[in-house]
């Protein structure tokens, strides 16, 4: 569980969630899922609660579960966005209402960072570029994915630019238009 005290937010990886049962720890009021979700195959399972309205939604996601962690979302303004298997969600964090779903990689989503004028999303096969609106501005593949076997580092922010690090430590820096500076 991952507590947000700004907005009295929980956040749960609920992957033990069973649709319909009423043998679930927590009960979800709105179940969103990822545009294009093979809904037979879903892989991720996250629950959104906020401890004041009592407002829930889960987002199921399909591609491959990569658990949550405090890179796995992004408050900005009033919208939460979270990386749930392959796809980002934006939920308005009021009510948690769906504001949009977008397919950004097509194994997992990592993290997600806000990055000059829009989101940088660190999939395992891409690094996505996503407008504050939902839309996919650019994607940048490499020569493996872009994890290290040590989990250091493998996206750093620095003078405008990005470094990312590949499996085999490869490293690219792309300026915010994704074009490869250095390889």
């Amino acid at each position: 569980m991952i507590e947000i005290d700004s907005w009295s937010i929980e956040i749960h990886l609920e992957n033990d969630y069973s649709i319909g049962s009423v043998d679930n720890i927590r009960r979800y009021d709105n179940l969103y899922y990822a545009d294009d979700c093979n809904k037979q195959n879903v892989v991720e399972l996250i629950g959104i609660r906020c401890t004041v309205t009592g407002t829930n939604a889960l987002l199921l996601a399909d591609g491959s579960p990569k658990g949550l962690n405090q890179s796995s979302f992004i408050i900005h303004g009033e919208k939460i966005i979270v990386c749930v298997g392959n796809n980002l969600f934006c939920l308005n964090l009021n009510d948690l209402s769906l504001l949009w779903t977008l397919r950004c990689d097509d194994s997992c989503c990592f993290r997600i960072f806000s990055f000059e004028n829009y989101y940088l999303v660190q999939g395992e096969l891409a690094i996505s570029a996503v407008t504050y609106d939902g839309k996919k501005l650019w994607d940048f593949y490499g020569k493996d994915i872009f994890v290290t076997p040590d989990g250091n580092d493998e996206i750093v922010f620095s003078d405008g630019r990005i470094y990312i690090k590949d499996w085999d430590y490869n490293e690219y820096v792309l300026d915010r238009d994704s074009i490869l500076i250095s390889n």
